[in-house]
């Protein structure tokens, strides 16, 4: 889940459980899976595979051989794709 500046949810979100968090109270977001991502994106996993070899898809880090997202980088991809009608 991507956080606000200061590591603390936006207004109306709520922190998972499994999230750590830092001295100070700071939440750590942790690296999205492909499959987290997919779920989100409500895409099938290997459609965000496709992306990824085409280039196509949110950017991603490899960490030991694994694709992983940063959850600033997944809403910053999708806000580029928003269609606003005027």
């Amino acid at each position: 889940m991507p956080l606000a500046v200061g590591g603390e949810p936006y207004a109306g979100q709520s922190v998972p459980a499994n999230e750590k968090r830092y001295r100070g109270g700071q939440v750590k977001a942790p690296l999205a899976t492909p499959e987290e991502v997919a779920e989100y994106l409500q895409v099938k996993p290997g459609t965000l595979r496709v992306w990824a070899h085409r280039r196509k898809g949110p950017p991603y880090l490899v960490v030991e051989g694994s694709r992983r997202y940063d959850w600033a980088d997944v809403h910053a991809w999708l806000n580029q794709r928003k269609v606003v009608h005027a």
